[in-house]
């Protein structure tokens, strides 16, 4: 069996040790640790150069942004028939030498996942509120109510979605789905990847009993007016690339609902509809890239990888 791990850095030299000193101790055999750097202006590559020499690093130049960096180290996993893919952020470790080993062996007995999550802690040790809105987004009252059993058994729960932090994927997810959409530039590509993940057929879920430790909190990011205008902007994006839907009127009608309750929920800070001077030439200059993308996504093929 192959594994392949891959961890996107940007300037992430405070986390190295952590994050890539976790993956090498990890008892899984047959292990490819892949670093996939997008321009680091720190000492971000040569930490790892220093500590994890076995790493092997795959310098971008610049920052291709989050989907577009693992498409890389995906592409290179398919090539190689990985039976296996482990997506982890920098800022995020395994908690224990055999946590890769117990997701695997999870997997191996529900095949009808294409992803599974660990638990997501921050490193106080409580549940991370990033992974837990998601989780309550699905109304999983059933991990809720036995959220006590987390640090010892083991147990499934499906979702419609999870944040890709620590994502394993299957051979046959990456076979059906492929990689990221690159028109998420950073954030949302995981929410569309786990629609076309749904609507191929896949389930989606996270394991109670298995745990990575997701370090958040210590990234200190002052949004500039620019940051806010993309974030919203993703949020349409988000809408016309979905794919769920019977029909072309079925997806009309969703557009129409979602980007109304999106311009809605504008009373609260009713300055944000001026992004919209932003964001509609930004939706239009892209529309026949979204159109072209949100067509390709429907295949049943190792999209974007090719």
């Amino acid at each position: 069996m192959k594994i392949y791990s891959i961890v996107v850095t940007y300037n992430g030299s405070k986390f190295i040790k952590d994050c890539f000193g976790s993956l090498i101790n990890s008892k899984v055999i047959n292990h490819s640790i892949l670093a996939i750097d997008n321009g680091s202006n720190d000492d971000t590559v040569s930490l790892i150069r220093k500590y994890f020499p076995q790493v092997e690093i795959i310098e971008n130049g610049k920052n291709l942004g989050f989907g577009k960096a693992n498409n890389i180290g995906l592409k290179k996993a398919l090539n190689d028939n990985a039976d296996y893919v482990f997506l982890l952020n920098q800022d995020a470790w395994l908690e224990g030498v055999d946590t890769l080993d117990k997701l695997i062996d999870l997997h191996q007995k529900n095949q009808d996942y294409g992803i599974i999550s660990p638990i997501h802690l921050n490193k106080s040790g409580k549940i991370d509120e990033g992974f837990l809105n998601y989780i309550s987004r699905d109304k999983n009252s059933l991990f809720l109510s036995n959220i006590s059993e987390m640090p010892g058994n083991i147990n499934l729960y499906s979702c419609n979605g999870i944040n890709a932090a620590a994502w394993l994927i299957s051979k046959q997810c990456l076979e059906k789905i492929g990689g990221f959409m690159p028109l998420f530039y950073h954030y949302a590509e995981d929410d569309n990847y786990c629609q076309r993940v749904l609507k191929s057929g896949l389930k989606i879920g996270f394991a109670s009993g298995i745990i990575i430790i997701h370090d958040r909190e210590s990234r200190k990011t002052k949004y500039k007016l620019k940051d806010k205008i993309n974030k919203n902007y993703r949020k349409y994006l988000s809408v016309f690339t979905s794919i769920n839907h019977k029909s072309f009127w079925d997806y009309l009608l969703f557009v129409f609902k979602n980007v109304m309750n999106i311009i809605w929920n504008y009373k609260k800070d009713p300055f944000k509809l001026l992004y919209l001077i932003v964001i509609i030439p930004m939706l239009i200059f892209n529309s026949f890239t979204i159109y072209n993308q949100r067509k390709k996504s429907k295949r049943i093929f190792p999209n974007f990888l090719k």
